[in-house]
């Protein structure tokens, strides 16, 4: 594809995840001239360690927020249309309680409730139903001894490939003439009379009429003038993948003991690894040196044989590796972890400064930036 011209102001997107690349892609296709910055390697850290699911909202009917589900369906809808290779349908099984919020009464409400939602919200038909838990037992041994009866099952999307995703967003953005620039750890954003300079640790500076920061956790390590963005703090978060998947082509989830919904998602991978989590807990230290330890990894298998009651436990053995990113976290909740329920993006003159992530919605969250940047003055 040949290089288009751009009249449009200048923009720097800072920070190489799923957000920035997307970002700039999006940008670009609207016609400015973008450059990406990444400090190390694009679609690194959080972007390539997700649990690989995008989700389609029906969380969000549990405190009855339409905006926030018809976002996530329609972004889950556009992935399933634009990107099909990377991206395809996710059965989703949840074993249901027989007590408390999840229970069959009113996971099959709010299935009701889910389906008739998403045509009027101008979306697709979404189906959902409740089964005997016998349907998944099939295919998933670990679930034998489970002591739930049923379980409620919904579609969401499964990103297969990650990383080939993401370089295939790269190279849309390439070829519509962007620019990218791994290794380039910018230190500072300074105003200037048109626009913004920004220095790196090393190289020349670069001018820009805009800025976008998507940064995640090293927002902190860059100055930027007349702005003081910051969540409450980062949480870590990790999913253990294990060497032998129950199933390759679906989606369980169950409650833990401790209430916390846990998930097993496929990976796809020749050798029929899964990933289960997601464990989170707040981030104490430096996020370029992440590790989750061996009594994490013990607490974290206690937690789902306790759960599961597996006639075979898993042990530390029947782990392959571990995803390890961070996440914004917006409080500490009864001692646990609460994260950002939705994005959060902090507009000054012409910077915009992403603070929350979530791999789901990364689409409109471009729009957003671009839809920002148009409104912008030109230079």
């Amino acid at each position: 594809m040949a290089e288009r011209q751009n009249t449009l102001p200048s923009v720097s997107v800072i920070g190489g995840g799923i957000i920035g690349i997307s970002t700039a892609l999006r940008l670009q296709e609207n016609g400015f001239s973008v450059a990406l910055f990444e400090k190390s390697s694009l679609h690194a850290a959080t972007s390539a360690n997700s649990h690989r699911i995008i989700h389609g909202g029906l969380r969000y009917l549990q405190s009855f927020d339409f905006r926030r589900l018809s976002r996530s369906l329609a972004c889950k809808n556009f992935c399933l249309k634009h990107y099909p290779e990377y991206i395809q349908p996710l059965p989703c099984y949840l074993a249901i309680p027989e007590k408390g919020a999840k229970r069959s009464v009113i996971l099959g409400l709010a299935g009701a409730l889910y389906g008739a939602a998403a045509p009027l919200l101008g979306h697709p038909p979404e189906w959902t139903s409740i089964s005997p838990i016998e349907e998944v037992r099939k295919s998933f041994p670990l679930l034998s001894r489970f002591p739930q009866k049923k379980v409620f099952r919904w579609t969401d999307a499964h990103l297969r490939f990650p990383s080939e995703f993401a370089s295939h967003l790269m190279e849309s953005f390439r070829s519509l003439g962007g620019s990218v620039h791994a290794q380039r750890k910018a230190i500072s954003v300074e105003r200037r009379e048109r626009g913004y300079e920004i220095l790196f640790e090393s190289g020349a500076p670069v001018n820009s009429h805009l800025v976008v920061l998507a940064l995640g956790p090293w927002f902190s390590e860059l100055s930027v003038q007349g702005v003081d963005w910051k969540p409450a703090g980062w949480a870590k978060a990790f999913n253990l993948v294990l060497k032998v998947s129950p199933a390759n082509d679906i989606a369980v989830g169950f409650t833990s003991t401790s209430g916390r919904v846990l998930f097993f998602s496929p990976r796809n991978e020749s050798d029929g690894r899964c990933g289960l989590g997601t464990w989170y807990s707040p981030l104490g230290g430096d996020p370029d040196s992440l590790t989750v330890d061996d009594s994490e990894i013990e607490a974290a298998l206690q937690e789902v044989n306790e759960a599961l009651r597996p006639g075979v436990p898993l042990t530390a053995s029947d782990v392959d590796s571990v995803e390890i990113g961070v996440l914004p976290m917006e409080r500490m909740k009864r001692g646990d972890v609460s994260l950002y329920g939705s994005e959060r993006i902090e507009y000054a003159h012409g910077i915009a400064a992403i603070l929350s992530t979530k791999y789901t919605t990364f689409s409109s969250v471009a729009d957003e930036i671009a839809s920002w940047a148009k409104s912008q003055p030109l230079p």
